[in-house]
């Protein structure tokens, strides 16, 4: 399985991803003009913990970059929108603690979520979740598949 494409499935299905004004992308790239509410899916790290037999136990890390446009203040500048940060974060703990209820494979856990990144070139902030992912994948003579 996919883990990108579990977490964009995951999102896209939740109240997290109908709350968002814009979409849900499976990599780093947002397109350079989107003046949406839009969430990027990154695959970090993947570190094997375990190997017992034909079970491998294997560790990501998964980053969503959730970006939110900047408002426009009458002097002309722009400034975080702190309600609409705020929103967006609770709406992303409740999608998070629902993840990490379900005892499935691959199993999910929240490692953080930051609002604390600016990103002057898109006139928005970013708010950043780190997802642990904790997986079983049956090792066969084919290769890899989830266990």
């Amino acid at each position: 399985m996919d883990l990108i494409n579990d977490v964009y499935r995951r999102i896209e299905l939740s109240d997290f991803g109908r709350g968002i004004s814009g979409s849900v992308y499976p990599s780093a790239l947002r397109p350079i003009h989107s003046e949406s509410e839009d969430v990027c899916i990154i695959h970090v790290s993947s570190e094997v913990m375990s190997e017992h037999g034909n079970v491998r136990r294997v560790d990501d890390v998964l980053r969503l970059r959730i970006y939110v446009p900047d408002i426009l203040l009458q002097d002309g500048r722009y400034a975080m929108d702190t309600h609409r940060v705020g929103e967006i974060i609770d709406l992303a703990y409740e999608w998070a603690a629902e993840l990490e209820k379900d005892s499935t494979n691959p199993r999910y856990r929240l490692r953080s979520i930051s609002p604390s990144e600016d990103d002057d070139s898109h006139r928005c902030h970013v708010i950043v979740v780190t997802l642990r992912v904790s997986q079983a994948l049956r090792i066969g003579r084919n290769g890899v598949s989830m266990g």
